[in-house]
């Protein structure tokens, strides 16, 4: 399941690549950092990670909303899986190179930062972020709760 911030200011100071005291704050946590292409066609979203290219398949699940330090989260139920095969793509698609930021908590608890690179009009780098927690835990309210605390965001 994945948990959404609807925070704006949390998103934004977690997403901040020059706020320093947060960015050392997050390099407590193990972290794993992956290059990957994101590809939206007419047949599907398509996920290039080195040289496997896999088919996302979702299937929409329930949607809530939970309150954690007096902050609003929305919990997406859905399951997500890769399917690897051999693919075709429609020549008319969508290309976004992702950088994906994964922090460890406790208790089997990721904090998901993925930063999409883009290129303005102007040729300049632009970066827009997707920020969430992921985890199969359904106690993971604990976790997020001290994260925030530890991070002195609450």
């Amino acid at each position: 399941m994945r948990i959404y911030v609807t925070d704006t200011q949390l998103i934004h100071t977690l997403t901040n690549i020059k706020n320093y005291s947060v960015l050392s704050l997050l390099n407590v946590y193990p972290t794993n950092k992956e290059n990957i292409i994101k590809i939206y066609s007419i047949d599907g979203i398509y996920f290039a990670m080195g040289d496997k290219l896999n088919r996302l398949d979702i299937c929409d699940g329930t949607i809530q909303k939970t309150y954690i330090n007096n902050m609003e989260f929305i919990i997406d139920n859905s399951t997500i899986t890769y399917v690897s095969e051999w693919i075709n793509l429609n020549p008319t698609h969508l290309v976004e190179h992702v950088t994906v930021y994964t922090y460890m908590l406790k208790d089997a608890v990721n904090l998901v930062i993925e930063q999409t690179h883009h290129r303005n009009d102007e040729n300049k780098d632009n970066h827009s972020f997707e920020l969430y927690f992921e985890t199969n835990n359904p106690d993971f309210e604990d976790s997020i709760s001290s994260f925030l605390t530890v991070l002195d965001l609450c």
